[in-house]
């Protein structure tokens, strides 16, 4: 199976325009901002929760290679 495509830069860049709106007040709810935006709830209320998107972070894969790597050395 490939590995899944980046998202769109245009998704992402909808994801942070609701959560800097929400945060300077500018909703009341996160569902308000993520209707607005057209932006996932979920993906709001996780950032908002310091989850990190999954393109930041690397991927499991990586970090099982390079223990792979250091057990057999």
């Amino acid at each position: 199976m490939p590995p899944p495509e980046p998202q769109q830069p245009s998704h992402e860049a909808r994801v942070l325009l609701a959560i800097q709106a929400y945060q300077k007040g500018q909703f009341r709810t996160v569902h308000a901002a993520a209707a607005t935006y057209n932006a996932s709830r979920t993906t709001i209320n996780r950032r908002l929760a310091g989850v990190m998107s999954r393109e930041k972070v690397t991927p499991n894969l990586t970090k099982l290679i390079k223990l792979t790597y250091k057990l057999t050395l």
